[in-house]
């Protein structure tokens, strides 16, 4: 067997592989002889049919399996021995010779990697990590959001204002007078931007029993005849009656959200029926501890984006570009769609998400780091933890959720296996490089997210694993998907 490396351009080369019959005729001839043992082909006797017929049968299979074999393992150790590491595929180069009876060549097109040496750049590494500044104003903001989420529909006495639910009386007018066989229906508006000006006008301020005359199809902006027809006035689609358009309305009831009093009931619906929070002090307090826990959450992200670009950059690894795209391009089908443009742009962030896994896979080899099952379990229960923090499970719930979570999907289950990995590399380079620690305000935290989104902007292979940025508390909420609706 003879294995060597030409170079075509600097990381990039044509690896030559060439096998003499004497490298695989041997494990050929055994693995025949092993099938003829158990060959169980009619008219013959289990180890009775002849060697020519097994040949003739099973040979060309067993052959390219043999071969096989021995590609990948002289490959493999070619790599170790010769302290080199191949990138993505080898792609296979093809020959116009055929291969001759006694020697079978190889030749395959390969990228090459970088060399890792992290030591050499830990020093001059610094990173800033931010923390978010948790304003009264913003625990307010929840604080309100909370009470307008769980407010509810009550019937007032008071005049209609904006916001209110006002249900109609409607009836159909001839002359300025109610018509006698008239359409007549009852339905509910709510006092919005959906209502038209005119008639926003003439319900604002009215109390119920008053009545007035409008015009039907100018209630709500965009309700086309149709649904005029269907939800205010409730006639069935096999209904064709005509109708005069002016209508008088009597306001049967107006009903108005009405903010829920802080009480156990209440901190039951927002944070769970095992909570612990009895005052709306506590719920402050609560609502404060969650916000930290999703910004710290948010500015590690951005602390982990920092780092692994400012690293990309102090360590400036080169790669193979010329090869990375023929092999991306022939591997994967999102890539052969990409025009020449968005391939060199996209091939960038894919270059920076290979340098940070050759990173990676440096600190696990050279710190022994594991991935062990009750490191994946903890990761799970901590992101459900922060997805809905106000849920008080006991340790042993979450734990089912978590392993639970793990079965069920491999996908998942690999992708928060990487997240540990990840986690464990960047805590380990944090504690070996320079740290600066700063307090910013949420604004300002907004503004490094949106900065942060603008550049990661439709790229699918960023650094390692995406992070999506969104703003919000993390409460258990009852569904209601009350908005607008007609009864």
């Amino acid at each position: 067997m003879d294995i060597s490396l030409h170079s075509i351009a600097p990381q990039h080369a044509n690896l030559r592989l060439k096998l003499e019959p004497k490298d695989y005729e041997p494990q050929i001839s055994q693995e025949l002889k092993s099938l003829r043992k158990k060959a169980n082909i009619k008219g013959f006797r289990p180890g009775t049919v002849p060697e020519s017929m097994i040949k003739n049968l099973y040979g060309a299979a067993v052959r390219g399996e043999v071969l096989n074999k021995l590609i990948n393992s002289a490959i493999e150790d070619y790599q170790k021995n010769a302290d080199v590491h191949f990138l993505g595929d080898l792609l296979p180069v093809k020959d116009d010779g055929e291969p001759s009876l006694d020697q079978t060549e190889f030749v395959f097109e390969v990228g090459i990697a970088p060399k890792v040496d992290l030591q050499k750049h830990l020093g001059k590494l610094t990173v800033q990590r931010h923390k978010v500044n948790i304003s009264e104003s913003r625990i307010e903001e929840e604080v309100n959001y909370i009470l307008e989420r769980f407010a509810e529909n009550a019937e007032v006495s008071e005049p209609v204002s904006e916001t209110d639910l006002v249900e109609l009386e409607a009836q159909e007018l001839s002359n300025g007078l109610v018509k006698e066989d008239g359409v007549k229906s009852v339905f509910t508006v709510i006092v919005d931007s959906t209502l038209t000006p005119a008639f926003k006008d003439l319900l604002i301020g009215k109390e119920v029993n008053a009545s007035f005359h409008g015009d039907i199809t100018q209630v709500e902006h965009d309700m086309d005849a149709k649904g005029v027809r269907k939800y205010f006035l409730k006639l069935q689609d096999d209904d064709h009656r005509e109708f005069e358009n002016q209508f008088n309305f009597t306001i049967v009831k107006i009903s108005r959200k009405v903010k829920p009093e802080f009480n156990k009931e209440l901190y039951a619906k927002i944070f769970g029926p095992d909570t612990t929070v009895d005052s709306e002090e506590s719920m402050r307090i609560h609502i404060k501890e969650n916000l930290e826990l999703y910004y710290e959450s948010e500015c590690n992200k951005i602390f982990e984006i920092d780092l692994i670009k400012n690293l990309h950059q102090e360590m400036a690894l080169t790669f193979p570009d010329a090869f990375l795209k023929k092999w991306l391009v022939l591997s994967y089908e999102e890539w052969q769609k990409k025009d020449e443009h968005t391939l060199t742009h996209d091939l960038i962030h894919f270059k920076e998400g290979l340098a940070w896994q050759m990173v990676r896979k440096d600190i696990v080899e050279q710190n022994d780091i594991k991935v062990e099952y009750e490191d994946m379990i903890q990761a799970v229960i901590k992101q459900f933890k922060t997805m809905y923090g106000g849920i008080n499970f006991p340790e042993e719930s979450w734990r089912q959720v978590a392993q639970n979570a793990l079965s069920k999907d491999k996908d998942k289950a690999q992708e928060y296996y990487l997240n540990v990995l990840n986690d464990k590399s960047i805590e380990w380079l944090k504690s070996n490089i320079i740290v600066l620690e700063d307090e910013i305000s949420l604004d300002e935290f907004r503004d490094l997210v949106k900065k942060i989104q603008e550049h990661n902007h439709d790229h699918e292979h960023h650094h390692h694993e995406a992070h999506d940025h969104h703003e919000h508390e993390h409460h258990h909420h009852e569904g209601d998907d009350h908005d607008h609706k007609h009864e």
